[in-house]
């Protein structure tokens, strides 16, 4: 029995199949060519079918109704965005990268946001008398995240819809497509992410892998 609500999935479920396709692909990887031919079409013509793709308002609408689904919203992406551009200090990784202490314990003494830490690599080197140890630390790009950040501001502009082969309606003064775009943008900037740790031996082999800081 209804309770009134709309269903999460409605924009998604109107869809045809091949657009509900293209919708799945898309949201996997935010690649629309590559989309397009997972979804089926040409080879020839990916390229301009995810053009006209994206520009059909079905899809931007169920696109946009799949981002809310997950989670991710313009809000979330600006404040992942802002803690990478504006949190976090070298210095708090001192004891890391010269102590042997670490991540997950750092972290839950709140002495070092791992959020902000893209990968960790350990190298080790055995000698006959003694063994030493060598960490590098690696930050997600800051500059990349003020633009990112940019970018999430110019969405709140105060509009009530967009021209787009059609009416789209705006949701709380953002687009969806540019929302769909920063999507796409934060996945290669990924904040939020816990960092991976790479230990590799003196000689350029792998070493045991130190486990990263567990998810909240």
């Amino acid at each position: 029995m209804s309770d009134g609500k709309p269903s999460p999935n409605a924009a998604f479920n109107a869809l045809s199949d091949g657009h509900k396709a293209f919708v799945t692909h898309y949201l996997d990887h935010f690649n629309a060519s590559r989309a397009a031919r997972e979804a089926g079409y040409s080879e020839n013509s990916a390229a301009s079918q995810a053009s006209e793709l994206l520009r059909n308002p079905n899809i931007v609408a169920a696109v946009s109704e799949q981002l809310d689904r997950l989670g991710i919203t313009a809000e979330r992406i600006k404040c992942g965005y802002a803690e990478i551009a504006f949190d976090g200090d070298i210095a708090d990784a001192e004891e890391f990268l010269t102590c042997g202490a670490k991540l997950k314990d750092l972290r839950k003494d709140g002495k070092l946001n791992t959020r902000l830490i893209q990968s960790v690599t350990i190298t080790r080197a055995d000698g006959e008398k003694s063994s030493s140890e060598t960490r590098k630390i690696s930050t997600y790009d800051r500059l990349r995240a003020l633009d990112g950040l940019a970018k999430v501001k110019a969405m709140f502009v105060e509009r009530s819809q967009v021209e787009m082969s059609g009416t789209v309606e705006v949701t709380n003064g953002v687009d969806p497509t540019e929302l769909c775009d920063l999507a796409a943008a934060a996945m290669s900037a990924r904040p939020g992410r816990e960092p991976q740790v790479a230990p590799v031996d003196a000689d350029g082999g792998e070493g045991q892998q130190e486990p990263p800081a567990p998810v909240d």
